[in-house]
């Protein structure tokens, strides 16, 4: 017998044979067609139950008492980074992500251990050789926080292979959590209390600058208060105008029986003629031009006297403020308050497998046919194109 060696077809027949596959002028049989389809749905079978292990959800209820602001104001922002106007979810979601919260987490319960040795999704999941950062990123992934519709109670979520686990990381985040709060709430108040002390300092200073341009004031026009000597003079200007009545009383009296030359008639003209005098006197202080007179001193010192009182009510806003905000530390009143502890989970809430495979399938199925629509179209136009 003789045996033929028959060599392998070269490597450009085997790249025009894949080609010709792939732009539909070359169709494979049947059966690898279908071998193909199999496969991969096959390989789709063991992905979703060898890859994809069951998940538990463990969750845990607080709430912050004190409403809107009594963490969250522009102390507590700066502390993790955010921006102003934050409300309380964004504050509390902002610490669970953080760096400190993970490092608080892996020191006690060593999650990156734990992902790595359970994580067996390495498509989309942590693979051994997986970074500190990835880690991390796993972590952010799995935990998540929800409120209520008023917003005042907090829901902790965190999802992960084994109810234990999750149950155990929910509970060392709400305990640290607690500790966060407390203390950024401590924090805040120290802070408000440093604040308001250096206004104090600041106003206190004011108000004795204020209280030595009102001296200086007083002594440069000898006046004790203006408004005490305006009605000082109104009350001069009213004694002499009933004076100068009764004496025109007495001018009609005399003036009936005795004739208009009489030396009485001409004393009591001369006397109401002087008081008159005297009352334009008085008046013109009042409302005179000149910038020194009554009325215009009586203006400049309001204005000095206005701005001490205002200094002054707000110091003593100011004092009530720090005497209130160091109650408020020294009471050390519970601002973190868990209404439920973190659940231990029974039944895992994923993945659904079967779900998947069904979405994935029919994605698969409709992206294989747009393709042959696409194809059938090219393979058209090259055909018409031909000479």
């Amino acid at each position: 017998m003789v045996l033929r060696y028959s060599p392998s077809p070269p490597k450009k027949n085997f790249q025009r044979d894949f080609y010709a596959i792939l732009w539909g002028e070359k169709k494979i049989a049947k059966r690898v067609h279908f071998l193909l389809w199999g496969t991969l749905f096959l390989l789709l079978v063991l992905y979703q139950w060898i890859c994809l292990r069951d998940v538990y959800e463990s969750q845990g209820e607080f709430l912050i008492r004190g409403g809107r602001g009594s963490v969250i104001d522009s102390f507590s922002a700066k502390f993790l980074g955010i921006g102003g106007g934050s409300n309380e979810r964004d504050v509390l979601n902002a610490f669970f992500l953080s760096q400190e919260a993970w490092e608080c987490v892996e020191q006690k319960l060593d999650l990156s251990h734990y992902f790595r040795q359970n994580s067996r999704d390495w498509l989309l999941g942590i693979r051994p050789w997986s970074h500190r950062e990835d880690l991390w990123r796993f972590y952010q992934h799995s935990i998540d926080l929800d409120t209520s519709r008023d917003g005042s109670v907090f829901q902790l979520k965190f999802q992960t292979f084994d109810p234990e686990k999750a149950h155990a990381v929910v509970t060392e985040l709400l305990r640290a959590a607690e500790i966060f709060v407390n203390e950024v709430e401590h924090k805040t108040l120290s802070e408000r209390i440093a604040s308001i002390e250096r206004e104090l300092i600041t106003v206190s200073q004011s108000i004795h600058t204020a209280q030595q341009n009102l001296i200086a004031f007083q002594s440069q026009h000898g006046l004790l208060d203006p408004k005490i000597s305006a009605e000082a003079e109104l009350k001069a200007i009213s004694h002499i105008e009933g004076e100068k009545m009764r004496a025109k009383i007495q001018l009609r009296e005399l003036q009936a029986y005795l004739s208009p030359q009489a030396p009485q008639i001409k004393e009591v003209e001369q006397r109401i003629a002087s008081m008159e005098e005297q009352i334009c006197e008085e008046s013109a202080k009042l409302v005179g031009a000149d910038s020194k007179e009554l009325n215009v001193l009586t203006l400049e010192y309001i204005d000095l006297k206005t701005h001490l009182d205002f200094l002054e009510q707000e110091r003593m806003v100011l004092f009530k403020l720090a005497e209130e905000t160091r109650i408020q530390i020294n009471q050390k009143q519970k601002i973190f308050i868990e209404i439920s502890r973190a659940t231990l989970p029974i039944e895992p809430i994923g993945p659904r497998r079967i779900r998947n495979i069904i979405n994935i399938t029919l994605l698969a199925v409709l992206i294989y046919a747009a393709g042959r629509v696409i194809r059938g179209i090219i393979n058209e136009h090259r055909i018409t194109s031909r000479p």
